[in-house]
């Protein structure tokens, strides 16, 4: 695996990663940095603490994090959310913008709102 991260980085399809893993008890661990930090300033090596700009990437992390509450019986995927995302309440759904006025079209939700 790490000959693809660096032949990767090398290509210069992305600029660099870092890969960290463990196992739960702690007695494996990982930790390896490739290619550089911007392919604009390609002098400076990706490091272990190299601050990393990560858009989107609370996506990735709630899905494992969900998956891992279902997989450990704590949560089912049909399971509703707004016990634990009270904000959800109250929140119509869009369904789109009126083409004059630009304004939001939204309706009353008449289901529950599950993991899935």
């Amino acid at each position: 695996m790490e000959a693809i991260f660096k032949a990767t980085c090398d290509a210069q399809e992305i600029p660099g990663v870092v890969l960290l893993a463990s196992n739960a008890t702690g007695d494996f661990q990982y930790a390896q940095a490739f290619g550089v930090r911007s392919l604009r300033y390609p002098s400076k090596p990706m490091q272990l603490d190299t601050t990393i700009w990560l858009a989107s990437y609370t996506k990735l992390m709630t899905a494992v994090t969900l998956l891992q509450f279902v997989e450990d019986d704590l949560i089912r995927l049909e399971d509703g959310v707004t016990h634990i995302l009270c904000e959800l309440n109250d929140h119509d759904i869009l369904i789109g913008f009126d083409d004059v006025s630009g304004e939001p079209i939204t309706k009353k939700r008449t289901a529950v709102i599950t993991v899935k």
